[in-house]
C-alpha cells in the first residue's frame, strides 16, 4: 500500500509514521516519506508496527505456532557467510550481531532498511529472548546517524545474550 501511495505521489496519511533521512549528510533530517525508493522488487510497501513484528517473530520462532516444524527447519538451513556476522537462510538470517561468533550468542531473524525506515526482529534461541527494533530513520546508506543506530542495535543485542 505504501508503495502504491508513493507511486501516486501522495504522502502517507496522518496515522502513519513518517520516514526521515539526512539526505545530504549535513546533519539535517529531511522527511522522505513521499520519495519513491521502490524498485518494484518487493522491498517496499509493507505497513507494520513494532508490536506486529514482535508478534510475528514470537509466533514464528519462539512459540512455533505459525508454520510446521518442517518448514521452520527449512528456513533455518543457512548458506555460507554473506557479510560480516551474518548467514543467509530462507527468509531468515543467522546473525552474530556483535561479530564475536560465540556458538550460543546468535539470533535468527531479519532486518530491513530503506531510505526513511529501519527494522530488526530477532529471536535468540539459547536465551529464549526476542528483540524487535523499528525506527523512522533510514540506515541503509551512509549518514551521520547510521553508526548511532548500529551502536544502539548492538547494545540491545548484547543485553539479550548476556
Amino acid at each position: 500500500m505504501l508503495f502504491l501511495l508513493l507511486l501516486a505521489g501522495r504522502t502517507p496519511g496522518p496515522r502513519r509514521g513518517l520516514g526521515y533521512f539526512d539526505l545530504y549528510n549535513n546533519n539535517t533530517l529531511i522527511n522522505v516519506s513521499s520519495y519513491n525508493t521502490g524498485t518494484c522488487n518487493g522491498l517496499n510497501g509493507l505497513y507494520c508496527n513494532v508490536f506486529d513484528l514482535q508478534k510475528f517473530i514470537d509466533a514464528l520462532l519462539r512459540h512455533k505456532t505459525l508454520l510446521s516444524q518442517s518448514s521452520i527447519n527449512t528456513m533455518l538451513t543457512f548458506d555460507d557467510l554473506i557479510e560480516n556476522r551474518k548467514y543467509l537462510g530462507l527468509g531468515l538470517f543467522k546473525d552474530y550481531i556483535d561479530g564475536n561468533f560465540k556458538e550460543n550468542e546468535f539470533g535468527y531473524g531479519h532486518r530491513g532498511r530503506d531510505l526513511g525506515y529501519s527494522a530488526d526482529m530477532f529471536y535468540f534461541p539459547n536465551q529464549d529472548v526476542t528483540i524487535t527494533l523499528l525506527v523512522n530513520y533510514g540506515t541503509n546508506a551512509e549518514s551521520n546517524l547510521q553508526d548511532t543506530f548500529l551502536d544502539f542495535r548492538y547494545e540491545i543485542a548484547d543485553k539479550a545474550v548476556h
